[in-house]
């Protein structure tokens, strides 16, 4: 027989005490600045305990065990006291005044819990007037998730910290990131260029205004800018806003005079010679980028990365036309009449749709709803597919194409119903209401490896339910 006794919370406040008063048996200093007395502190500790908690004090000490002092200028002393009683005492505490200093010096002195938690601290409090210095920050200790987080921040709210004057603080890769983005929030594509201009002379520290800079100064600002030309939608400018940058004289009159003939292209409706002149443009290095923020507006898409995901799976011609909301479920009404009304004989057409739960799911067409080939009919099309983004599963976002041999069945025509993506209502078909559906995937469209066809898993991939699911939002977009 025997009996266990245990008392961690004694032990706990035991070797908080020892952080606090035990000096007497301390065998190691750590010095930092006291920015309050303008004097540097000494933390006295104990090696072993350093040792055990941490991998950074470990290698110090076996490295130079008569160490006993080391010096840290760089950390304040009372973020440094804090992560020194974390690792006595297991507990710290994160404000957004200390935040990115645990951040940076969690990482180094590898408290791997720690710099969890704050990372997570910093992702959920981002904060428009030091997101790029955490960016920046993030970048320099190599801390991916919290990089990744600032820098679509930055691009999701682009509008609002360009009233910062943050945004001059971006390097030159992340500054071409945020231009070459798609999804980047902007309220016009001049304006965008005219920040470009002022990121330059930020850059080459010019501080009057481009229309009275002399020749030289202007020549500087085009070889700053000319890596990130092909990264502006010069297409997306109207005329007048084309000229006022071409008496800038900053932009090459060569990219100019192609912008001007491709636009000319897209006014006569000459998109076969457009797309032809695209390809050219681009295998002499001159890129005509699609526009942007498509879906700024959608209620279905609220994340930068499904939009992404949308553009890579949709052809990149074809995103790059004319993009327009045919119908909305909140807007419109639910009522597969309504959508029948509002999006037979469009063509080309994105289907979108949140639950009530929260799943994102959908449909592209590359011919469209007809009633023309007659009612419950089958419509051919080899380039549809439909996909997940957001499922219960948690499993990233997947698009699944049709079957080559099943094309001939990849949208059905019912007149009483919804959108149907398959064969008599298999795969994807929402009801009259528009309310819910059916889903059973497999049988037209390709499953992910780890589906099998009319299993529970496949019914339930999409939304968890084969028909037990209801829909919050559909848009439907003629492209």
């Amino acid at each position: 027989m025997q009996a266990k006794f245990e008392n961690s919370n004694k032990l706990s406040a035991d070797l908080q005490k020892l952080f606090k008063f035990g000096k007497t048996f301390s065998d190691f200093n750590i010095v930092s600045p006291n920015p309050k007395t303008n004097l540097e502190e000494a933390i006295p500790c104990h090696k072993p305990i350093l040792a055990f908690r941490s991998k950074y004090f470990e290698n110090l000490f076996n490295s130079n065990p008569t160490i006993n002092e080391e010096k840290h200028n760089e950390i304040t002393f009372f973020v440094m006291n804090q992560l020194i009683e974390y690792i006595y005492s297991g507990t710290i505490e994160v404000t957004l005044e200390n935040a990115i200093e645990i951040f940076i010096y969690s990482k180094k002195f590898q408290l791997e819990e720690v710099h969890s938690f704050v990372s997570k601290f910093i992702m959920d409090n981002p904060n428009l007037d030091t997101i790029v210095d955490v960016l920046n920050t993030a970048k320099k200790i190599e801390s991916k998730e919290v990089y990744t987080f600032c820098l679509d921040y930055i691009i999701a709210n682009f509008q609002a910290i360009l009233e910062t004057k943050q945004l001059f603080k971006l390097d030159n890769d992340d500054f071409e990131k945020n231009l070459d983005d798609s999804c980047i929030d902007i309220a016009n594509e001049k304006q965008l260029f005219a920040f470009c201009i002022e990121w330059a002379q930020n850059k080459l520290k010019m501080e009057i205004g481009i229309d009275k800079l002399p020749l030289q100064d202007i020549t500087k600002i085009t070889d700053i800018l000319s890596p990130f030309f092909n990264k502006i939608r010069f297409c997306d400018m109207k005329q007048e806003e084309l000229d006022e940058v071409r008496k800038l004289e900053v932009v090459p009159e060569e990219i100019l005079e192609h912008i001007f003939h491709f636009k000319d292209m897209i006014n006569k409706s000459q998109k076969k010679e457009a797309s032809a002149l695209r390809i050219f443009l681009k295998e002499k290095g001159i890129f005509i980028l699609e526009p942007r923020n498509k879906l700024r507006e959608s209620l279905v898409i609220k994340k930068l990365e499904h939009e992404r995901f949308l553009r890579d799976w949709v052809n990149e011609d074809v995103f790059f036309n004319d993009m327009k909301l045919k119908y909305s479920a909140k807007k419109n009404g639910f009522s597969a009449k309504l959508f029948h009304e509002m999006c037979d004989n469009n063509g080309k057409t994105l289907v979108l749709v949140r639950t009530t739960d929260g799943y994102v799911f959908g449909g592209f067409s590359d011919v469209g709803w007809s009633a023309n080939l007659g009612d419950k009919k089958n419509i051919t099309d080899p380039n549809a597919f439909i996909f997940s983004l957001v499922n219960p599963s948690n499993s990233p976002p997947i698009k699944m194409p049709v079957l080559p041999e099943k094309a001939k069945y990849a949208i059905g025509y019912w007149s009483n119903q919804g959108p149907d993506f398959g064969r008599n209502g298999n795969e994807i078909l929402f009801n009259s209401a528009l309310s819910g559906g059916w889903i059973n995937l497999g049988c037209v469209y390709q499953l992910p490896d780890h589906l099998e066809y009319d299993s529970s898993e496949a019914k339930e991939f999409l939304t968890g339910s084969f028909s037990d699911w209801r829909i919050e939002e559909m848009e439907i977009y003629q492209i």
